[in-house]
Formats: C-alpha cells, structure tokens, sequence
C-alpha cells in the first residue's frame, strides 16, 4: 500500500491539499528478468483547504519492468475517473493514460507520460542508493491543453512494512 499527502500550493505549502491511497500488487514480467504490477488506487479521498470538496478519483493501472540493453524501460497503461480535465476542471472525464520510463543510471531515471489530457515529463534523482529518497524534477501540461505549463517538484520516501 501506498499512501500519498500533496500540498497544492507551493507559495501557501500545507494550506490547501489532499490525501491519497493505492493498493498495488507484483506479478510476473511479460520478459524474463522482468516484473509487472497491478494497482488500484484513489486521489483526493481527503481534503483541506482549497481541495475541500474536491470529488475523489479512483483509477486502475498495470505496470511491466524489461531491459532494452542494458537500461530498464517502465510502461504504464491505466484507465481512472477524472483524469481527463481540458473541457471542464469541475466535472472531469473519465480517461486512459500512461507512460514509459527508463533508468539512465542506478541514480537517474526520465519518463514521460499522458494524464489523460496533458502531457507530462521529469527527471528522477536518488541522491544516494542506500537512503530510500527520491526527487522528481518536470513539467506538466508540455502541450499547454489546459493553460500554462507547470512546474512539478516531488519528494518521495520509501518505507516497508
């Protein structure tokens, strides 16, 4: 399981966000060496400030890891309820997405993806390989479908259970 905390607004951070939730499952590579996982999960299943009363979203997934070379390649293809927002932010659509990946090195991956209605991409750090940390650096919205494009900066932090 993994559980996930935004804060929407950089300049007013913890102000206004919400809280979100998936349930995710390995399963066998489509390629030997390879793995692949199913997940379902919800966004927005909680929230404060700005994203009070904002309709939770829910949305299905399935991910396989191979190699090309010697780099390991990430697809995603999922289907989720909201994920296509460019004709109206209040009421979104329900949509497909995904999104390919590739590690560049052990500490360096880039991946690019469609949302549904705008596309994203970022780069992703591991500033060290024995702390469980990782940065993501991109964009959102590169086509400007619903307006300005974005800057996206995440933090993440692994824990197991």
């Amino acid at each position: 399981m993994t559980a996930s905390i935004n804060s929407v607004d950089p300049s007013d951070f913890g102000d206004s966000g919400s809280v979100g939730a998936m349930l995710h499952k390995r399963a066998p590579g489509l390629t030997a060496n390879g793995v692949s996982s199913i997940s379902v999960g919800v966004h927005s299943a909680l929230g404060w400030g700005d994203s009070n009363g904002i309709d939770e979203r829910y949305y299905a997934s399935a991910s396989t890891v191979f190699h090309a070379g010697s780099f390991p390649v990430m697809l995603t293809a999922g289907y989720g309820s909201g994920a296509d927002a460019s004709d109206s932010i209040i009421e979104p659509d329900d949509a497909a997405f995904g999104s390919i990946g590739i590690g560049l090195t052990p500490r360096f991956a880039l991946s690019t993806g469609w949302d549904g209605d705008e596309m994203v991409a970022g780069l992703d750090i591991r500033p060290a390989p024995t702390i469980p940390l990782q940065f993501t650096i991109g964009a959102s919205d590169l086509t400007e479908e619903l307006g300005d494009t974005r800057l996206l900066i995440t933090a993440s932090w692994l824990a197991t259970f």
